[in-house]
């Protein structure tokens, strides 16, 4: 039996390799987007397929775009793969904000203090232990 998150099954590979391939012959941030825009009901997206693609994603702005569309679906990330996804980022501000974004879709919790490491200066450390609860 697949593991669910909020009564939702993983995306499976027969449907998400499509749907990646789809925002991969996209030139434009806007029309990647709209790819992520049609609803994945019944589903939630792995920390891997997260990352795969925000990797499609050139700006930091349109990462954060294409982050609260994902999350909206349902995401489970792990610590390390959402301290990657974060180092995929550029701006700490943005940063910050994936990490708002994610704070509760991680998987496990307990290495949550690990997240901040990425953050250079203490404050925005600080912030991002308040968002992550530590």
């Amino acid at each position: 039996m697949s593991k669910t998150v909020d009564g939702k099954a993983k995306m499976d590979s027969d449907t998400f390799k499509p749907m990646l391939a789809k925002i991969e012959d996209e030139h434009f941030s806007k029309e990647k987007i709209d790819i992520l825009k049609n609803p994945r009901e019944g589903v939630y997206y792995s920390g891997k397929q997260v990352t795969k693609i925000i990797a499609e994603f050139t700006h930091s702005s349109d990462k954060i775009k294409a982050l609260e569309i994902v999350v909206q679906n349902g995401v489970a990330i792990s610590c390390k793969k959402t301290k990657l996804l974060l180092e995929s980022i550029t701006f700490s501000s943005d940063q910050l904000k994936a990490i708002e974004l994610l704070a509760n879709c991680i998987k496990d919790p307990e290495k949550k203090a690990d997240i901040v490491e990425v953050f250079n200066f203490h404050f925005d450390r600080k912030k991002a232990e308040d968002i992550l609860e530590l």
